[in-house]
């Protein structure tokens, strides 16, 4: 009931509109009004910078709203010669 709930509200949908969906469709609907969600909750983080948190926990909450909102982002650690060199080409 929760995942129909949270698709009709994130666009807007009747519960007749949701009937119509397959399973799979209504859960994909869902992955990506969540990641909208996140998206929007990262923005508005970066914004207002958190000041309460401590580092551990800010780090911890941060990471975790980047994966849902950017689940297919590859994280690459670079040295700072590594970055020197793709800066200057």
């Amino acid at each position: 009931m929760y995942l129909r709930a949270y698709v009709a509200s994130a666009y807007g949908w009747t519960l007749d509109d949701i009937r119509k969906l397959k399973n799979s469709e209504l859960r994909g609907y869902y992955r990506l009004a969540r990641q909208i969600d996140a998206e929007k909750a990262l923005r508005q983080l970066n914004m207002a910078d958190y000041p309460r948190m401590k580092g551990e926990d800010r780090k911890k909450f941060y990471k975790n709203l980047r994966k849902i909102a950017y689940p297919n982002e590859k994280r690459e650690v670079l040295t700072a010669s590594q970055i020197a060199r793709k800066l200057n080409g």
